[in-house]
């Protein structure tokens, strides 16, 4: 679709590729995602819940074993094909996506599936078999997601032959949905149109950071692309590419992020938040100085997923921060939104 540039710093690109890729790790992960359920949409969502029951009772079990390989949680593989579609210019078209896959040797297509966060690339030859395996040795997978890595990795030609076969296996199943959920997509983006117009450039571009709870220090921020999808739901990922940020969010996310007070039930759900023991060891760890997120889980003998999830309920209220340093992601402790937060949970408790 096409590309709508809102200024020199923000462009808005509605995408058949992000969504297609959105609703496969929707059907596949949903359970998981409504454990990051955003604390500002206030119910479950109901209707996205009987759509996925709907979806998984249609798709034979052949197609859903092929989506749990490539889009289970603790590895996001297949979701990488955004950042590979976005490089190539193929996110307008699914056709064109399919046959730049089939057109791009594996050796050259493999690294895109590293992409996911959890390697960290230091000079490794991605045409190297063995630098590569011991990247994924090195990586924060769990063992069952490195022993797949590998795997996908030694059979890389057949690795990018079922993911085509898996895109061209399940559209018949959503290809209604896939329809209706462009059609939202452009409809998001005029309410993106009429909130820069009644609020300005900086409140809307405050919204996405608060969205992505990121500062890059010391250098100039680059500029910003915004991909709606409607299967994300109150979900995002991001990328900081060459030239670019590129943000798929869910639609959701920015009603979510664009509320700017916390009601009864918000306060509610920080008391539960702040009730984990474990989220409250993330805080002080984090007060002693920045930490990785895979420091965070060997420190408290975690999965990448648990410490994922309370990362992003803590970010969510805004007392740590995610901050980009080169093409990694650290977090801060951030002191005066804890005590803002002590000083709204106060008030709930004893009033003014």
């Amino acid at each position: 679709m096409q590309l709508n540039s809102f200024s020199d710093r923000l462009q808005v690109v509605a995408s058949p590729v992000f969504e297609l890729l959105a609703i496969m790790f929707r059907v596949h992960a949903h359970e998981h995602l409504l454990k990051h359920h955003t604390r500002d949409i206030s119910g479950q969502p109901l209707e996205l819940n009987h759509w996925v029951e709907r979806k998984r009772s249609m798709i034979p079990q052949a197609i859903r074993k092929e989506l749990a390989v490539f889009f289970d949680f603790e590895s996001y593989f297949g979701l990488t094909l955004i950042w590979f579609a976005w490089k190539h210019e193929v996110h307008d078209s699914l056709d064109s996506l399919t046959e730049k896959l089939l057109d791009t040797p594996s050796q050259e297509w493999f690294p895109f599936l590293l992409q996911t966060g959890y390697f960290v690339h230091k000079n490794v030859d991605d045409h190297d078999p063995a630098q590569v395996h011991a990247l994924i040795q090195s990586s924060n997978l769990p063992e069952a997601e490195k022993w797949k890595a590998t795997y996908l990795f030694i059979h890389a030609d057949q690795t990018k032959q079922r993911l085509i076969q898996l895109i061209q296996d399940i559209r018949p199943y959503v290809e209604d949905d896939l329809n209706q959920y462009m059609q939202l997509q452009n409809e998001h983006v005029q309410t993106l149109n009429r909130y820069m117009e009644e609020h300005g450039e900086d409140a809307f571009m405050q919204i996405f950071k608060t969205m992505l709870q990121m500062e890059t220090k010391g250098e100039e921020p680059l500029k910003l692309v915004l991909a709606p999808t409607i299967a994300f739901y109150d979900t995002h990922s991001y990328s900081e590419l060459n030239d670019c940020i590129l943000l798929v969010y869910g639609s959701k996310k920015f009603e979510a992020c664009s509320t700017q007070t916390m009601d009864k039930a918000q306060i509610l759900s920080a008391f539960k938040i702040l009730a984990d023991e474990k989220r409250l060891e993330i805080i002080r760890l984090l007060r002693q100085g920045p930490l990785y997120g895979y420091e965070l889980a060997q420190r408290l003998n975690l999965s990448n997923s648990t410490v994922s999830h309370h990362l992003s309920s803590l970010v969510s209220l805004g007392i740590i921060e995610a901050v980009r340093k080169e093409n990694r992601i650290y977090y801060e402790h951030r002191a005066d939104q804890i005590e803002k937060l002590m000083e709204q949970m106060r008030i709930a408790l004893i009033g003014t």
